[in-house]
């Protein structure tokens, strides 16, 4: 969604790998737009790893983006999916993601709350099918 409240259509495209022997995920992101003359702009790129630290007995999440910004949220892990959240500096609001996994679809919704949680709005929701 814009920041206008309109909907607005990307392309996202999500590779996930497993490294050390799938203790760790690399969870790679980018978003782009077309316009009417046909150019493609990115307009959203990340980097995120999903790890399990066996001493915290807890699972991390890392995440990287173009601006520069680094974050390690508040990351939950249910059987069939697993969520997040943040506070965004930049523009005082709570963001949280959650992502259902079945079968081979990836459901991601994510929404902002401008009030510390009181209310949600849905920002995105993509469906990712692996290839």
């Amino acid at each position: 969604m814009s920041p206008d409240r309109q909907r607005s259509n990307f392309e996202i495209f999500e590779r996930v790998t497993p490294r050390l022997n799938g203790s760790v995920l690399l969870v790679e992101g980018k978003g782009v737009t077309k316009s009417d003359d046909g150019a493609r702009t990115t307009t959203h790129e990340s980097l995120a790893i999903l790890s399990f630290d066996v001493d915290a007995n807890r699972y991390g999440w890392r995440t990287y983006d173009l601006r520069g910004t680094v974050r390690g949220p508040d990351f939950v892990v249910e059987p069939d999916s697993f969520r997040w959240s943040f506070h965004d500096e930049e523009s005082d609001v709570l963001l949280r993601f959650n992502i259902v996994i079945e079968d081979d679809t990836w459901h991601e919704t994510g929404e902002v709350s401008p009030d510390d949680g009181e209310n949600w709005y849905q920002i995105l929701e993509m469906n990712l099918v692996r290839h």
